[in-house]
């Protein structure tokens, strides 16, 4: 499903896009659940001044606004149903098997390298597999091979590294004596580990924010210091946003579904259900009937909203499940927020403000002082950076976007 350049490429871009070397410089850094509002001056001064300077745009999330999910869909432009990694937690009848973020490193090829898939980092290698070289520090599903490639340069999950020293490991592949990397993604696990705990609005979460914006000025400074500034386009998004929780907006599942007519797969709010055989009506009517009274919508799979580009996938099981904006659903709450009585999550329909991710991006491919307001999607993005980095002709990487 590729579409001709559209009018994200077009408004986003510079007229004349700047071949500043033989190789266009890409770097992505991705802040995982950073909504789009954090960005003022007394709380991100360094992203605050990006965004002034390059491009401010309102990008949507995918739906289901989980973490795997939406950065799959930024690095090959697919919707979840098209490139199969449709939640945190999933289960495949096909493999009989069930994936979850555990050791997500070592998860099998299987699990990503779903036809017809090429991530950005892969296709900028496939281009000039001589001369154009990519890195991902830490990004989800970059450890795998697709088309029989893997990435050139790679650094797995790793907490014990700081933000800075991750950093400092990129521009070391971007200025690699014999094989610089010109294609960088980078992936930072806050505000989103510290919101789920918190809340969105926490001051815990403000200095994890004020850290993230810290980072950038960072890469900004090694940039400059290392000569690259100028020639670097820096895109710095987020996956999704977060919304709170509260505790009196919890639903628990075992207070009127009887647990062993069903499994589930996924994470709150949103969830597949798989019936037990001989119980798929049974579960879907009690749902169903639940979700009158109580805060949540329950689907059979083939009446999922087409809007949601969210059920044509064996992953998306015979029954869906999704809490309402501000509310947490399972089968039995068995864990305690340290936030105490509000926390965050997201999942939830990518069109509320809740959701919304950042998206700032500047550099000499880039309009400057550009505030796009009109929402796109980020499957867009994939066709974005094929333009900003010259991978001609697009029509060689297919995706959603436009």
């Amino acid at each position: 499903m590729s579409h001709a350049f559209g009018s994200v490429v077009a408004l986003l871009l510079s007229t004349v896009l700047q071949l500043t070397s033989s190789h266009p410089i890409l770097v992505v850094v991705s802040f995982d659940g950073f909504r789009s509002d954090y960005v003022r001056p007394e709380l991100t001064p360094t992203l605050h001044k990006l965004a002034q300077y390059g491009v401010k745009a309102h990008m949507m999330s995918s739906f289901v606004t989980k973490t795997y999910p939406n950065h799959q869909t930024i690095a090959t432009g697919y919707y979840e149903e098209y490139h199969g990694i449709v939640n945190n937690e999933m289960f495949d009848p096909q493999y009989n098997e069930t994936f979850t973020p555990t050791d997500i490193d070592r998860s099998a090829n299987k699990w990503w390298d779903e036809k017809p898939v090429l991530p950005i980092w892969i296709a900028n290698q496939l281009v000039d597999s001589t001369n154009r070289y990519s890195g991902s520090m830490q990004w989800p599903g970059s450890h795998v091979k697709y088309k029989n490639q893997t990435i050139k340069y790679l650094h797995g999950f790793d907490d014990g590294m700081t933000w800075d020293k991750r950093i400092d490991k990129m521009i070391d592949w971007m200025t690699a004596p014999t094989e610089p990397a010109n294609c960088v993604f980078a992936y930072f696990d806050e505000p989103d580990t510290t919101a789920h705990e918190f809340g969105p609005f926490s001051e815990e979460v403000y200095a994890k924010v004020k850290l993230a914006d810290k980072t950038i000025a960072h890469l900004l400074k090694r940039l400059q210091e290392t000569g690259l500034l100028s020639h670097t386009n820096l895109i710095v998004l987020s996956d999704h946003g977060m919304a709170e929780i509260r505790s009196e907006r919890v639903i628990k599942l075992n207070e009127f579904l009887n647990a062993s007519w069903y499994d589930m797969y996924g994470a709150s709010p949103v969830w597949s259900i798989q019936p037990k055989p001989g119980f798929e009506d049974k579960v879907f009517q009690t749902l169903f009937n639940a979700s009158k009274t109580m805060n949540f919508t329950v689907y059979k799979k083939e009446d999922i909203p087409q809007e949601f580009h969210y059920k044509n996938h064996r992953r998306i099981l015979p029954i869906f499940l999704m809490a309402d904006e501000g509310w947490d659903i399972f089968r039995n709450m068995t864990w305690t927020p340290k936030g105490g009585n509000v926390w965050g999550n997201h999942g939830y329909n990518n069109s509320l403000p809740s959701m919304q991710p950042l998206f700032i991006a500047s550099g000499p491919a880039f309009k400057s002082g550009y505030n796009h307001a009109k929402p796109f999607i980020n499957v867009d993005l994939y066709p974005l950076m094929l333009r900003v980095l010259q991978l001609f002709p697009t029509t060689q990487f297919p995706s959603n976007g436009s």
